[in-house]
């Protein structure tokens, strides 16, 4: 599946915005998206199946997040229906953007 990195992504966006109870993949396998899968461990309860965590992350430092937009890559010779991407590409970004915005708004002092 050319499309795994997306489609991984898509998951941890899905069940980090989902509201309702939501369903986990039962297995996962390396797609190739990262050099090395070596830092990732096995999430928790509610959690993606694989997590990375620096535990020497300081979160109170920032103030902000970047978000890029978020895209979408893939060979030419993968068949690929181009609008229901884009609405996936869409979906994914502004879910992302929303979680982040009412993460923000229920934490004191972080700026909108």
């Amino acid at each position: 599946m050319r499309f795994a990195p997306l489609v991984m992504a898509a998951a941890l966006v899905t069940l980090g915005c989902a509201t309702g109870p939501t369903q986990q993949a039962r297995r996962t396998e390396a797609a190739g998206f990262l050099g090395s899968y070596s830092q990732l461990q096995k999430g928790g309860e509610g959690e993606a199946l694989l997590v990375y965590r620096n535990p020497d992350a300081d979160f109170t430092r920032y103030d902000k997040v970047l978000v890029e937009p978020v895209a979408a890559w893939g060979s030419a010779s993968t068949e690929v229906d181009m609008d229901r991407l884009q609405v996936l590409i869409d979906y994914l970004d502004a879910a992302l953007r929303h979680a982040l915005a009412r993460s923000a708004s229920l934490l004191p002092g972080i700026a909108k």
